[in-house]
């Protein structure tokens, strides 16, 4: 189950999409969704495709 702006997603798929130097990319989508997933794998903050990640952090846009 992920959660976005309060709103439960269940049944969700996650689909690989990509592994950069820090951070993973995922796509998460069910029947009404699609979103991505970012993962910070690094101890810095990056910023991808104009979102901002903290360290070690997991972003959902």
């Amino acid at each position: 189950r992920f959660r976005k702006e309060n709103q439960w997603i269940d049944r969700a798929k996650l689909e690989f999409l990509c592994k950069e130097d820090k951070f993973l990319v995922y796509r998460l989508y069910d029947d009404q969704h699609s979103l991505k997933v970012f993962h910070n794998l690094s101890g810095e903050e990056v910023v991808f495709e104009g979102v901002k990640m903290k360290p070690y952090k997991t972003e959902v846009v």
